[in-house]
């Protein structure tokens, strides 16, 4: 499988309190959670299981405090590996 990321946005009010480096280590942790997922779940049967393309995927607005929280990576990889995967897990 290939999966390929062209860009990750994450918006962030300037009066929240959260620093960028708090949000880069959330998205980082859950990219290597959802790797983890992805890498040991069969897909359908090879290359044929993810024969779709997503041109981008959206995750509902989080607070912005929750995201240096331990649960905030768990949850953002949760919800990609629902979009990417289709629930296969």
């Amino acid at each position: 499988m290939n999966l390929r990321i062209d860009e990750i946005v994450v918006d962030l009010d300037d009066d929240t309190g959260l620093h960028v480096e708090e949000a880069q280590a959330a998205v980082r942790a859950a990219l290597t959670i959802l790797a983890s997922r992805l890498a040991g779940t069969p897909l359908g049967g090879g290359r044929a299981g993810l024969a779709r393309g997503l041109d981008r995927i959206e995750l509902e607005p989080l607070p912005a405090q929750w995201l240096s929280t331990p649960q905030a990576a768990e949850r953002i990889a949760d919800e990609l590996y629902r979009q990417i995967a289709g629930g296969a897990r």
